[in-house]
Formats: C-alpha cells, sequence, structure tokens
C-alpha cells in the first residue's frame, strides 16, 4: 500500500514537471519567435504535454518494459518540446537547400505535425484500451525468456562458416563493418547485391554469438550465483554493440537498448548499476561516430548548439524538412506516383530487392533531395514519414504510414512477450525499438531495417530449429 502511495505520488510530480517544462517552452517560443510560418510553434509543447499526461505516461508507468513507448515519448520530447525552443534560441528557423520553403509550407508543416501527434496518439489509446480488454499486454509482460538450448547449434555454426567464407570470398566488406571506430572511406564503396548479404550476414552473425555466449553465461550464473558472471556478459554486450555497420548513429543506439534490455530480462535489477557504464559507452560511441561524420555539420562544429538543432531537424523530422517534403509535390508531381509507392514499400525488402532493383522507378526520398538540394546530387537527407504521408495521401490521411507502423509494433510486441526464445526475443525488440523511431524515419529505412533484421535471421533461426528436430529424430 505504502508503495502504491509513493507510485501515486512520484507519477504526481513527474507530470507536473513535464508540464511546467512544456508550458515554460510554449511561452518562450510564443513571446521570441521572430519568423513569418513558425506562428504556431508555440502549440507543439503544449499538445505534447497533452498527450504525455493522458496516454504515455500511463503506459509506461504501468510497464517500464515496454521500450517502444519510451524512445517513441523520447523522440516525441525532442520534436514537440526541445527542437521549438532551440528552433527560437538559434533562430535556426531555415536550413540546408538552397531555396528555403516559403511561409505557407512551413505553416502547414507544423500543423501536419500537431496533426501527426494527435492521431497517434488517439489510436495508441485505443489500441491500449483494446489489447487490455482482451488481456493480451497483461498476460504476457512476465514470460520468462528460456535459457536452455538442448543440442548443438547447427545451423548457426553453418552460418558462421558461410560468414566467414564470404568474407574471405569479398575481404572489402569489413571496411563497412567498424570497431568503435567508423571507417571514413566505408560510406563511398559500392557493393553488389551478394556483398550486401555478405555484410547483413556479419552483422546478424555477430548477435547470434552475443546471444549464444550471454544463454551459456546466464546459466552458469542460475547455477553459481556469482556477479562476475555479470560483469562478463556485460562486456560481451559492450563488444556487441561496439561493432557496428556504417555510421548510422541511430542503429547504434538501437543496438544498445536492446542488448540491455534482454540483460534486465534476465539478470534482473542487479545489471542495473552497469547501466551507468552503458550509457557512458553509448555516449562516447555516438560521439565518436559524430566526429567521424563531421563534414556533415552545419557549422563544421563551430556552433554546437546549431548543430544539434539541425541533427534534431533531421532525426526526429522537423517543421523545416517536412515543409521540404510538403513542397517535393509542389516542384515534382510525378513524385506521388503510384510506381514511387511500390518502389518506397518493396525497393527496401531484401531478397524482393533483387527482383525491382532494376525498374525505372525512383524513391520519394530521391525525389525528396531533389527538392532539398536542387544545386547538387546528395542523397543524405531523410524524408520525414508524416511528409512521405502527406506526398502520397494529402493533408487528411497524411498519418496512414504512421498508424500502420504502430499497428505493427503492437503485432511485434504480442509476438515478443510470447516468446521464450532468447533469440527471437532479441530481434523482434530490434525491431520494435526501430519502429520508436518512425517519426524521424520513413518507410524505407524501417522496412530495410526490419528485413535485414526478421528475414535474414528467420531463415537461419528456422534452419537451426530444423537442424536440432532432425538430430534428435535421428537419436
Amino acid at each position: 500500500m505504502t508503495c502504491e502511495i509513493d507510485s501515486k505520488y512520484r507519477a504526481i510530480f513527474l507530470n507536473t514537471v513535464v508540464f511546467f517544462c512544456c508550458l515554460l517552452t510554449s511561452i518562450i517560443v510564443l513571446f521570441c519567435n521572430g519568423y513569418t510560418g513558425y506562428e504556431l510553434l508555440f502549440i507543439q509543447p503544449l499538445i505534447f504535454a497533452v498527450a504525455f499526461l493522458f496516454v504515455f505516461d500511463r503506459i509506461i508507468r504501468n510497464n517500464k518494459k515496454r521500450i517502444f513507448f519510451i524512445v517513441f515519448t523520447g523522440i516525441g520530447a525532442i520534436r514537440y518540446v526541445m527542437l521549438p525552443v532551440l528552433i527560437t534560441v538559434t533562430g535556426y528557423y531555415g536550413g540546408r537547400s538552397y531555396i528555403e520553403p516559403n511561409s505557407i509550407s512551413f505553416f502547414k508543416a507544423i500543423l501536419l505535425m500537431n496533426y501527426e501527434l494527435m492521431v497517434c496518439s488517439i489510436f495508441i489509446a485505443y489500441m491500449e484500451h483494446k489489447t487490455n480488454k482482451n488481456n493480451i499486454i497483461n498476460s504476457c509482460h512476465n514470460s520468462e525468456i528460456q535459457t536452455d538450448s538442448s543440442g548443438m547449434n547447427i545451423g548457426y555454426i553453418l552460418f558462421g562458416v558461410l560468414t566467414i567464407l564470404g568474407v574471405l570470398i569479398y575481404p572489402t566488406t569489413l571496411k563497412s563493418i567498424n570497431i568503435i571506430f567508423p571507417n571514413s572511406l566505408a560510406h563511398s564503396i559500392r557493393y553488389s547485391f551478394v556483398q550486401n548479404l555478405v555484410i547483413y550476414c556479419v552483422i546478424i552473425f555477430k548477435q547470434l554469438l552475443f546471444l549464444i555466449l550471454t544463454r551459456h553465461i546466464i546459466k552458469k550464473y542460475s547455477v553459481k550465483k556469482r556477479e562476475l558472471y555479470v560483469f562478463l556478459n556485460f562486456l560481451i554486450a559492450v563488444i556487441n554493440i561496439s561493432i557496428y555497420f556504417g555510421a548510422n548513429r541511430t542503429d547504434v543506439f538501437v543496438s544498445t537498448i536492446v542488448s540491455f534490455l534482454l540483460m534486465y530480462k534476465l539478470y534482473g535489477k542487479i545489471i542495473i548499476k552497469y547501466l551507468i557504464i552503458g550509457v557512458i559507452v553509448l555516449i562516447v560511441l555516438i560521439s565518436i561516430i559524430t566526429i567521424g561524420r563531421e563534414h556533415v555539420s552545419i557549422s563544421g562544429g563551430a556552433n554546437r548548439l546549431l548543430d544539434i538543432t539541425d541533427t534534431f531537424q533531421v532525426y526526429t523530422g522537423g517543421p523545416y524538412n517536412v515543409a521540404i517534403a510538403i513542397e517535393t509535390k509542389e516542384y515534382f508531381p510525378e513524385a506521388n506516383d503510384i510506381s514511387v509507392l511500390f518502389f518506397d514499400i518493396f525497393r527496401p525488402m531484401i531478397g524482393i530487392n533483387v527482383l525491382v532493383k532494376d525498374l525505372p522507378f525512383q524513391y520519394s526520398n530521391v525525389f525528396f533531395n531533389k527538392r532539398l538540394w536542387l544545386h547538387i546530387d546528395r542523397r543524405s537527407q531523410i524524408l520525414p514519414m508524416i511528409g512521405q504521408g502527406y506526398l502520397f495521401f494529402g493533408f487528411i490521411l497524411a498519418p496512414i504510414f504512421s498508424i500502420l507502423f504502430i499497428r505493427l509494433y503492437y503485432y511485434f510486441e504480442k509476438k515478443s512477450d510470447k516468446t521464450y526464445n532468447i533469440e527471437v526475443f532479441y530481434f523482434l525488440n530490434l525491431v520494435i525499438v526501430r519502429l520508436g523511431f518512425f517519426m524521424g524515419q520513413n518507410t524505407m529505412n524501417i522496412i530495410n531495417d526490419m528485413s535485414m533484421n526478421l528475414v535474414l535471421f528467420s531463415v537461419v533461426y528456422y534452419l537451426n530449429k530444423s537442424f536440432k528436430q532432425i538430430i534428435r529424430a535421428l537419436l
């Protein structure tokens, strides 16, 4: 009873702090804003406050392991609270385009972002009511992960051998696999389909190694209860996180969250003290990758606050990038053709992309970057999800992609909660965490990530499972 009262007062305190922070931010933006088109920017913190108080806070408070909502709420706080005040304080209302969007586009972009958050919040509230009514979430969140693995992992061993063989045949693929420090030349290398497949295999295999070792260590720990095993598992997790593909900071962030989520699931509260070190490791890794990417910094590192504002614009789908997406439809009417939508969905899928890659179509992100840069040929910026929805379906139906990915999250969450397999739990949660970033991503980013993490893993997992069943039958 005392714990419930304490929890209630903590919730009231947190909600009060969030509300007043959002209110203060809104007031600062309202009275300091000096750019035409941004008149309604001050509303964004207030809408986020309402969504947090009535939807997100309750979900997270009821179950802190629902990592999708922690990530989604964090991204939302950056996008709707921190970014507006940063834009106002820095005066960075513009962006990277040679020709800035007009004021009407900025006004419409802010309306569109506000509309997206309201629609997503209402849909999440509906899904929570539906799942709670059916006792789906409450009955599944207590399932334990199975740490016993009977029989040899012949499928995983065979996959590892084939991966090593692929690396020996195509050694240049290792230039895209980084250990702590990113390879500055990796982005300039163009790989064939087979070479890309080898890279994906390396990433999947290093994660499978982490999981196999984790399974072995937790079995030892369950018998001897020595904290040395927890520390050893933590070090292996750090190694897993420190080996990554390309120079995408989001991938490292997602891998870190899921690795420590798994360890918390296995070891419980004993792992919490290691999370401080884990956060330091993540900050160091992200900083190293950021330094390696410094050439894309808007100020070249001269103004950190400006660089942070620009980074938030890109990775959370800020007003500037949404405004560019709105004008993409005006500059390139062919960008909303059904062939572009087809390519957006199927071209990023591993396997299917082989069949469609030579079709004479283009991504919507290509048109977005054409509108953004105009004077140079680059493909470096991310078309925001709401901008992509607006491009194909107009204002009213613009949040349709966001709604679909939220619904997909609930599907994967249900599967994750019901699984007892450590590998399935890990790879499903890689996708779940990535879905939490959907507002700053687009269908191409998320579909490619899902297919890389799930399709290839699923093939290897079921092959391994089949080999085990065959061996059992023979014995």
